[in-house]
C-alpha cells in the first residue's frame, strides 16, 4: 500500500514539475519551410533572455498538426533542453480570435448590419401597427356615415394600405440583403475561427540555465496537412533535338500557420517510408527443417544445414534524403493556409533528345512522335501529369 501510494506522489509531482517555473512567451516567426511528399518541416527562430534556473519557454500558435516525433530544438550559449511537451487549448483559440485584426472588423460590421436589422423590424412593426389602426377606423365609419362617405372613406384606406405595404416589401427587401451580407460575414468569420482551431497548440520547452543570456533558438518540426506534387510540361519544336521540360510543383498547406514569402525547399522524401534496417529469413531447402529465424541471429547454413556463428548477414546501406533529391525554390511564394494547392515553378531543363515516330495501327490509327530524353535520371523525376506541347501548340495532356 505504501508503495502504490509512493508512485501515485510521484506521478503527481512528476506532471506538475513545470507549474513552479517561470514562464517565458517567446515571440518567434517561420524563417523557412521544406515541404516533403506527405508532411513539411517548419524552421522558426527566435532571441529571447533567457535568466538563471530552471525556465518554461511557450511557443503559442503552432500548427495543432505537429508531429511529436520531428521537434528539434537548439539554444546558443550551453542552455540545456530539459524536456519539450505539445499542450493543446481551447482557451488559445478564444485568445487568437480575440486579437485577431480581421476577426475585430468582421465584427465590428456585423455589429452594424445588427443594429441596421433591429431598425428594419421596428419600422416593420410600426407600419403593422398603423395598418391595423387604419383598419380599426374603418369598422367605425361604418356605422356612422353614408355609402358616398364610405366610399371616398374606402378609397382614402386603399390608398393608405397599398403605400403601407410597399413600404413594407421595402424594408423586407432591405432586410433579405443585410441577412444575405451577414451570412457572408460568418461564414468568414467561421473560416478565422475554423483557422485558429487548427493553431491553438503551444510547445512548451523546459529549459535550464546557467547564467542569464540574450539566446539564439533555432526551433524546427514537422506538421502533417501540407504536401507537394510534381506537375510538368514538356515543350519540342519542329528541326529541333532538344526538349525543354518545365518542372512545376503543386503546393498544398493546411497547417493552419501561412507561408507568408518564406523560402521553400521541396524534398522528395516521404516520411511514413519505413527506414529499419531490413531483416531476411533464412531460406532453407529441407522438408525436415524447422525454421528458428537464425538469420536474425546474423547465422547463415552452409550445403549440409549446418549453422555457423563466424558467417555473418550482410545489408546494403540505406541512404536517406539524399541532397539531390532537394530543390530549392529561389523565389519567394505566399502559400496561405488554405486547403488550396498552389502551383510554383521548380526548375527548367533543357535535354538533347531523339525523336522517331511510332504507330500501332492495329491498336490506334495515326502515328506518334517519340522523344527520347538523355540523361534524366538526375533530374528527380516523379511521376506526374504533363502537359505536351509541339510548335508551341498544345498537344494534350500524358503521364509521366
Amino acid at each position: 500500500m505504501k508503495k502504490i501510494f509512493f508512485l501515485i506522489t510521484l506521478l503527481i509531482i512528476l506532471s506538475f514539475n513545470h507549474l513552479g517555473n517561470k514562464e517565458i512567451i517567446v515571440n518567434h516567426k517561420i524563417d523557412s519551410v521544406t515541404v516533403f511528399l506527405n508532411n513539411a518541416e517548419i524552421n522558426r527562430s527566435s532571441n529571447v533572455i533567457i535568466p538563471k534556473g530552471k525556465i518554461d519557454l511557450l511557443f503559442k500558435n503552432v500548427s495543432s498538426n505537429i508531429l511529436k516525433e520531428g521537434v528539434n530544438v537548439f539554444i546558443s550559449n550551453n542552455v540545456k533542453v530539459y524536456s519539450i511537451n505539445i499542450e493543446k487549448s481551447n482557451s488559445d483559440i478564444k485568445n487568437n480570435i480575440k486579437n485577431n485584426t480581421n476577426w475585430k472588423n468582421l465584427q465590428q460590421k456585423l455589429n452594424i448590419l445588427n443594429d441596421s436589422i433591429d431598425l428594419i423590424n421596428l419600422e416593420k412593426t410600426i407600419l403593422n401597427e398603423e395598418e391595423l389602426y387604419y383598419e380599426e377606423n374603418m369598422k367605425l365609419q361604418k356605422t356612422n356615415v353614408s355609402f358616398s362617405n364610405i366610399d371616398e372613406g374606402a378609397k382614402y384606406f386603399r390608398k393608405k394600405i397599398k403605400s403601407l405595404h410597399r413600404s413594407i416589401i421595402e424594408q423586407n427587401k432591405k432586410l433579405s440583403k443585410i441577412k444575405k451580407e451577414k451570412k457572408q460575414l460568418l461564414f468568414q468569420q467561421e473560416k478565422l475561427l475554423l483557422k485558429a482551431s487548427k493553431t491553438n497548440t503551444t510547445v512548451r520547452i523546459t529549459v535550464i540555465n546557467n547564467k542569464e543570456a540574450l539566446c539564439d533558438i533555432k526551433f524546427k518540426y514537422l506538421v502533417n496537412n501540407a504536401i507537394w506534387k510534381p506537375y510538368y510540361s514538356i515543350r519540342a519544336k519542329k528541326g529541333s533535338n532538344n526538349i525543354t521540360l518545365e518542372y512545376q510543383a503543386q503546393i498544398y498547406n493546411d497547417t493552419g500557420n501561412d507561408w507568408n514569402n518564406k523560402p521553400l525547399t521541396l524534398a522528395m522524401m516521404d516520411f511514413s517510408t519505413d527506414v529499419s534496417k531490413p531483416l531476411m529469413n533464412t531460406w532453407v531447402l529441407d522438408d525436415n527443417y524447422q525454421s528458428n529465424n537464425y538469420a536474425n541471429e546474423g547465422k547463415l547454413s552452409d550445403s549440409k544445414g549446418n549453422y555457423s556463428k563466424d558467417n555473418k548477414m550482410s545489408y546494403d546501406v540505406f541512404h536517406i534524403d539524399d541532397l539531390s533529391t532537394r530543390f530549392k525554390i529561389k523565389d519567394l511564394h505566399y502559400i496561405p493556409s488554405d486547403a488550396t494547392p498552389h502551383l510554383i515553378d521548380v526548375k527548367t531543363f533543357i535535354k538533347q533528345s531523339d525523336f522517331y515516330t511510332l504507330s500501332i495501327p492495329k491498336i490506334k490509327d495515326g502515328a506518334y512522335l517519340i522523344a527520347s530524353i538523355h540523361d534524366w535520371e538526375g533530374m528527380g523525376l516523379l511521376d506526374g501529369p504533363i502537359n505536351l506541347y509541339y510548335n508551341n501548340v498544345f498537344q494534350g495532356i500524358s503521364k509521366l
